[in-house]
């Protein structure tokens, strides 16, 4: 008995090690379109042929180790960022495709474009952030954090413009 207590125990082990890297393999591109997008997908939905219209619904269900590819185009919004990466599995938010990616502020009155507050480990790749007029206490990016600052990894490879 003690022999088959500890074969079952080996098995649950190694078995819950396998749904613990299936499940952190099971990283995925997100596909966005502002023409052609619907956000009503869900997570699992969502693919080249169901991408989301906003850049925001796409942030709001992302997961550590996922792509969020933008087909070109303008998105007037305003984002917050509020899901980390890893060390190991970050979170891309790039350009897919040829063509420009613009970011336009919807809310005249919102402080930044792009607001990451605490998120950390995260890739953002080929987007032009901008505002239709420009305005006194302009800010493309927000970023804030508190505590130690040393554990933020955020690669940024965008351009800021005023108009």
């Amino acid at each position: 008995i003690v022999m088959k207590n500890n074969f079952t125990k080996k098995i649950a082990v190694i078995s819950s090690f396998a749904f613990i890297i299936s499940f952190s393999a099971y990283a995925k591109n997100i596909y966005v379109d502002a023409t052609a997008g619907n956000d009503s997908y869900s997570y699992t939905t969502n693919d080249v042929s169901h991408p989301f219209k906003t850049i925001q619904r796409a942030l709001d269900l992302v997961l550590a180790g996922d792509i969020i590819l933008v087909t070109p185009g303008t998105y007037k919004q305003n984002l917050t960022w509020k899901i980390s990466g890893t060390n190991s599995s970050p979170i891309t938010l790039q350009k897919s495709g040829s063509g420009t990616v613009y970011v336009k502020s919807a809310d005249a009155s919102a402080v930044a474009i792009l607001n990451i507050p605490h998120i950390q480990n995260i890739i953002i790749d080929g987007l032009y952030f901008t505002r239709e007029a420009v305005k006194n206490n302009f800010q493309g990016l927000q970023i804030t954090s508190s505590g130690d600052a040393l554990g933020i990894h955020i690669k940024l490879s965008i351009r800021i413009f005023p108009g």
